[in-house]
């Protein structure tokens, strides 16, 4: 291997996640992820196919694919099962992007998308959203950024991680048409459309041929450690992406219980309001003690709230003094967002948790 070679990967560093293993007693805000039981008929689904544990799975997902397809009515032709949406971001950077390719990515947004692009040799355009405008999107702005650069690959994230703006149709569709005017594709990360409060989910409506749709079933679900996720897209896009994909990438007790996921999107859907009630609860008892979630977050993502971080005297942390507190949030300097945290909402006693130790800190800060 030349040095030119290890030369392209240089100052690349794993990304940040939450999620990460924590010490006894330490509450874990900084993940968001759907927080209701996972019903029996998904575990069952789990455990039946330990008795295929000597066999290869099903390389093309078939059986998942189809509940999928039936579940979010999407044909299946159009449709690649993925593990999680890391391995679909993986994907699509192989295929789209590599050296003397571009990619446009809005800051603040998740680090991944970063991440695989520079892995490919791509260089990095960035595109600034600012506090100031709540981090909202001026959609004529970034149509003239898209022309002006002609990025091969745009990433797009509604509800946005981790401001939780809702992107509008009328923009997603402007830049896909900017972008085709030379070849460009656009991909669209709905990790949390679900929970989105009030939009529609893209994935229901785009019929544009160089839009790509990222969906993980993690946050919908609350299933993290089974890594499952798709993509949607034109059907040859999914072809020609499905080539890349390496085989058996979603072993064959995570593909039964995906499966049974989907026989339970009732109860999923009606978790999917409950959460925003709970959102909208905790909101209401932070700015009760002063700290009040960025106005983007207000009414888009019923899953995570942002705000900026309380201003503590002599250049204290909020991050570790609440981590002291027993509270893990998510820091969101590493997503572009310095002096502002993300939160992921719980259930009640969670939340109560969480409100004891802002109390807490804001009063030792006091």
């Amino acid at each position: 291997m030349s040095l030119d070679l290890f030369e392209k990967w240089a100052g690349i560093d794993v990304p940040v996640h939450g999620g990460t293993n924590l010490p006894d007693g330490i509450r874990d805000f900084s993940i968001s992820v759907n927080t209701v039981p996972v019903p029996v008929s998904v575990s069952d689904a789990y455990a039946s196919a330990w008795d295929e544990i000597g066999i290869y799975p099903d390389a093309s997902n078939s059986l998942l694919a189809a509940a999928v397809s039936g579940c979010f009515n999407i044909p299946e032709k159009q449709l690649l099962m993925t593990n999680g949406s890391a391995e679909a971001f993986g994907l699509v950077a192989s295929v789209f992007l590599g050296r003397g390719k571009k990619a446009m990515i809005l800051s603040p947004c998740y680090s991944d998308y970063e991440h695989v692009s520079r892995l490919s040799g791509a260089d990095i355009i960035s595109y600034q959203l600012k506090a100031e405008s709540s981090f909202k999107i001026d959609r004529f702005e970034l149509v003239s950024e898209i022309s002006r650069y002609r990025p091969d690959l745009i990433w797009l994230c509604s509800p946005n991680n981790p401001t939780g703006v809702i992107m509008e149709q009328s923009l997603i569709d402007a830049a896909a048409t900017a972008a085709a005017e030379y070849g460009g594709f656009v991909v669209v990360d709905e990790a949390y459309a679900a929970f989105a409060e009030t939009a529609p989910p893209l994935i229901e409506k785009s019929e544009a041929e160089n839009i790509i749709i990222v969906r993980s079933l993690t946050k919908d679900f609350g299933v993290p450690g089974l890594r499952l996720g798709y993509l949607s897209a034109s059907a040859e896009a999914v072809r020609i992406l499905g080539l890349h994909k390496p085989c058996w990438s979603i072993s064959g007790p995570a593909q039964k219980a995906g499966a049974a996921l989907m026989d339970e999107i009732v109860y999923y859907k009606k978790s999917w309001k409950e959460t925003a009630v709970l959102k909208h609860e905790l909101v209401n008892e932070m700015r009760v003690l002063g700290v009040d979630p960025a106005a983007a977050s207000e009414n888009s993502c019923g899953i995570f709230i942002f705000f900026k971080a309380p201003e503590l005297p002599g250049g204290l942390s909020f991050a570790e003094l609440i981590y002291e507190q027993g509270v893990r949030v998510r820091d969101c300097s590493s997503m572009g967002a310095p002096g502002f945290c993300r939160i992921g909402v719980k259930q009640r006693v969670d939340n109560r948790f969480f409100i004891d130790a802002l109390k807490l800190v804001l009063n030792k800060a006091g």
